[in-house]
C-alpha cells in the first residue's frame, strides 16, 4: 500500500496564458495477480486552482477560471493492469510491457469534476544484429466528461511533446488550437503516439547506450471537424544508468515544423526510462 500527498505548481505562461497549482492525496494498493501481471487501484482527491489567467488564454481556460474562482475538486478511482516480461528494467533487450488503465472521477465519488479516462500502452523490445536492440512503444488515450461537467477539465486534457512522448517538440506543446493557426492551445480528449528506437552500446562499463529514433503522434479535441494529421520527428541520443536512475540526453528534429514550432529541441531527463 502506498499513501502519497502532493502539491504541484505548473506554469503554462508560454503557451496557454495561465498558471495551475494542485494539492491532494492519493492511496494506492496493488497485488501480483498472476505471473507477470500486476493489478493496482488508486484513489485520488485533489484540488486544482487555475489562476493568473491572461487575456491571451483560450476561452476554455477563462471559463474554468471564472467558475468558483478557478478552484475545482476531483475525486477519482483509477485501475491499472500491467504485464511485464522484459529481461531487465534498466537495460531491456527483449520482452513486452503492456499497461491498460481506467480512471473514473465524480459521479458517486462526488466532488466537482465528472469524467472518465482510458489509456493503453504497449512497449516491445527485441534483439537485432550484434548488440543492437529494437524498441517500439505505442500509447493511446481517450477522455470524456459526463454529468454536470461540459468538457474535460483543463488539468485532465492531453498534451504531447517532450522526452516522454514525441521528441523534437517542447514539453506539452502538441495540442489542438482554439483557432486555426492561433497560439492558444487547449489540449485534447484523444491522443496517440508511437516511439521507434534502435539502441546500441557506446561504453558498456558505464552502461551507456546510444540510440536513433523516429516518433509520431498527435492530440485531437471534441470538435466534430476531426482531421487526421500526424506530428513527426527523428533524432539521436545517449542513455545511461546512474544511481538516481536513467539519464537521457536526446536531440530531436521536427520533420515538418508549423507556425510557432521549433525545428529542433534538446531533451534532458533523469529518473526512469520508458
Amino acid at each position: 500500500m502506498e499513501v502519497r500527498g502532493f502539491e504541484n505548481q505548473t506554469r503554462f505562461r508560454t503557451n496557454q496564458g495561465f498558471n495551475q497549482s494542485s494539492r491532494g492525496l492519493s492511496l494506492t494498493v496493488g497485488h501480483l495477480l498472476v505471473e507477470e501481471v500486476f493489478g493496482a487501484a488508486t484513489y485520488t482527491y485533489q484540488r486544482v486552482h487555475i489562476k493568473d489567467v491572461e487575456d491571451s488564454a483560450p476561452s476554455l481556460v477563462k471559463r474554468q477560471a471564472a467558475e468558483s474562482g478557478g478552484v475545482s475538486n476531483t475525486s477519482s478511482l483509477a485501475f491499472a493492469l500491467t504485464r511485464d516480461t522484459r529481461d531487465s528494467f534498466s537495460e531491456p533487450t527483449r520482452g513486452l510491457r503492456a499497461r491498460a488503465a481506467f480512471e473514473y472521477a465524480g459521479g458517486f465519488l462526488d466532488a466537482d469534476n465528472d469524467f472518465t479516462k482510458y489509456s493503453l500502452e504497449l512497449s516491445q523490445y527485441w534483439p537485432l544484429w550484434w548488440k543492437f536492440v529494437g524498441h517500439v512503444r505505442g500509447n493511446v488515450a481517450y477522455g470524456e466528461s459526463f454529468g454536470d461537467t461540459p468538457t474535460l477539465p483543463v488539468q485532465e486534457r492531453f498534451f504531447l511533446g517532450g522526452v516522454g512522448s514525441i521528441r523534437g517538440f517542447r514539453n506539452f506543446t502538441i495540442s489542438p488550437r482554439e483557432t486555426e493557426g492561433g497560439d492558444g492551445i487547449t489540449g485534447g480528449n484523444k491522443a496517440f503516439f508511437i516511439n521507434n528506437e534502435v539502441l546500441f552500446p557506446l561504453y558498456e562499463a558505464l552502461k551507456m547506450r546510444g540510440l536513433v529514433f523516429v516518433d509520431l503522434g498527435n492530440v485531437f479535441d471534441e470538435r466534430g471537424n476531426f482531421e487526421w494529421s500526424v506530428k513527426r520527428s527523428a533524432g539521436l541520443g545517449i542513455r545511461f544508468t546512474s544511481p538516481i536512475g536513467a539519464i537521457r540526453l536526446e536531440y530531436g528534429f521536427n520533420l515538418a515544423p508549423e507556425k510557432g514550432e521549433r525545428a529542433q529541441v534538446l531533451h534532458f531527463s533523469a529518473g526512469t526510462a520508458f
